[in-house]
């Protein structure tokens, strides 16, 4: 299944920019594991829907560390790791908001 969502902020400059469309692949595991620099879509009980870069996976706990691509941006240091289960899919396509 496929979804396409839209980028609101700006904590994935200049990889994503807000108002970008993200075409995200929820059965990921199709076109093979996750892995470092892959961006992802998932859910947070604080902040809601984020789309940030991936760091590191940690398989035996099925987590991921993540981090936004600006310093100021949010990451697993202040979301904690991100269980598997919250991940809603892979970016796989990026249309650029027009100039």
């Amino acid at each position: 299944m496929m979804r396409w969502m839209r980028v609101r902020g700006d904590s994935m400059l200049p990889r994503l920019a807000d108002g970008d469309l993200l075409l995200v692949l929820k059965w990921f595991r199709w076109l093979g594991p996750l892995r470092a620099g892959d961006c992802v879509v998932f859910r947070h009980a604080i902040y809601g829907v984020l789309v940030k870069q991936v760091v590191e996976l940690q398989p035996a706990a099925a987590t991921l560390t993540v981090r936004g691509t600006r310093p100021v941006s949010l990451d697993s240091q202040e979301l904690g790791p991100i269980a598997l289960a919250d991940v809603v899919g892979k970016v796989v396509w990026v249309v650029r908001k027009p100039v």
